[in-house]
């Protein structure tokens, strides 16, 4: 093990946090929340990489951040020292280097097979026992009661959610991202699912989208969108220009960053490609355009067109970097347009998806005067010329976003963050 756990502390009444770890948007929540508790002492952080840390930890800024904190990161060979556990992780990394898909998606699930074997259930409530944790952080995650037909990262969730019960070791799910597309109907999507017991969400609307992880004991809390906290986001601008100071940007070029957008809710795979094919036509509009598309960290396109303006960046590029850049922001539902909604710079929501979904179906975007919506591209035409010419936003209008969904209705100036300690802390008392 690269760091010494020292887990077995029940002498030590100092509060210990887990947070678990698998994908860089509940990283990017989970950052600044151990960053501000880092300043108490009577707080240790441990933060489990419940996928391949190599996987989540790409950009320069996340591991940078990282090394400053006072944080022992855990991987599932630290829990599990079995010579043959070992031995797979470290083929599934070599299959997945020479990235040749067929075989991968064959050998992970007979591989799946036999972690769950040689990582029973006992594995994690040992460690859970020698541990002695405080609080049990992930984001909201649907784990299901009945582990037998789960893959083996749900199957890792589930192990360590149902033990932690079974200590009484509270829980919080936290949100890894604000909630944009809302329904006036929601059908029950999800049964015999772990409920937390406690529940954090960035506004009052996403209570009717989550009902189902409210438990009969579970305590809801509205704290706001923590990756948003506008003195977190400060420091990430000015770290990530300070890292990446051999960034190129091309001169005399219009830069346009669009963030992939999760649509895998949209069942239709013709209407999907005409979206990317409307994006790929940006550089089109003017020669003086140059594109640069941020994949989404769980939404990466295999096959990209090769255009002489157009680049591609992905997890080892760090999006605040990308956001500083850019002349214009755009995407079809990515919540990082409101990082440069908070800088009062208008930016372009393109939602043509909308269309191919019930009537009922709306976003947080739709009366708002911090974004120009665009429905087709005729619109993304028109609102890429305009926004050129357009002044910032006005701050009264960027607050009154925040407050409403953000920031847990408090001011843009507010620390979001601050709501999440009061709240461990109070949990831990």
């Amino acid at each position: 093990m690269e760091k010494k756990l020292k887990l077995n502390m029940r002498k030590n009444k100092k509060r210990k946090f887990l947070y678990l770890v698998h994908g860089v948007p509940d990283l990017d929540h989970y950052l600044p929340i151990i960053n501000i508790l880092n300043k108490n002492k009577n707080f240790i952080h441990y933060m489990l990489y419940a996928k391949k840390k190599h996987q989540i930890v790409k950009n320069d800024l996340h591991k940078n951040i990282i090394k400053t904190l006072n944080v022992t990161e855990i991987n599932l060979e630290d829990i599990n020292k079995n010579f043959l556990f070992i031995l797979i992780l470290k083929l599934e990394y070599f299959f997945e280097k020479i990235n040749i898909l067929y075989i991968n998606k064959i050998f992970n699930i007979f591989t799946d097979l036999i972690k769950k074997k040689l990582m029973s259930n006992n594995k994690f409530l040992e460690f859970l026992k020698d541990s002695q944790f405080s609080l049990i952080i992930l984001d909201i995650q649907v784990v299901k009661k009945d582990y037998k037909n789960l893959n083996f990262f749900r199957y890792i969730l589930n192990c360590i959610l149902s033990n932690s019960r079974s200590l009484k070791i509270p829980s919080i799910m936290i949100s890894h991202g604000l909630k944009i597309r809302y329904e006036d109907k929601y059908p029950a999507k999800y049964q015999n699912i772990f409920q937390p017991d406690y529940l954090a969400l960035c506004n009052k609307y996403e209570k009717k989208y989550y009902r189902e992880y409210i438990g009969k004991n579970t305590k809801v809390k509205i704290l706001g969108d923590v990756r948003y906290d506008k003195n977190w986001i400060n420091f990430l601008e000015k770290k990530s220009k300070k890292i990446n100071k051999n960034f190129i940007k091309k001169k005399g070029k219009t830069n346009i960053l669009y963030l992939v957008g999760n649509l895998e809710f949209v069942e239709n795979p013709v209407a999907l490609k005409n979206i990317d094919n409307d994006i790929y036509k940006i550089v089109q509009i003017d020669e003086d355009i140059e594109l640069w598309i941020k994949a989404h960290p769980r939404y990466e396109k295999n096959v990209l067109p090769i255009h002489s303006r157009v680049r591609f960046f992905f997890n080892d590029t760090d999006t605040n970097l990308l956001l500083q850049n850019a002349d214009i922001t755009m995407s079809t539902l990515s919540g990082t347009l409101f990082q440069r909604i908070m800088k009062l710079k208008k930016v372009i929501f393109y939602c043509p998806w909308k269309q191919l979904l019930s009537k009922d179906t709306r976003t947080i975007f739709d009366n708002s005067n911090c974004v120009k919506v665009a429905k087709n591209f005729d619109d993304l035409k028109i609102a890429i010329k305009e926004i050129m010419k357009s002044p910032n936003i006005k701050k009264t209008q960027a607050d009154k976003f925040y407050k409403q969904y953000v920031s847990a209705n408090t001011s843009l100036n507010a620390s979001i963050v601050s709501n999440y300690k009061k709240t461990l802390l109070n949990i831990v008392k």
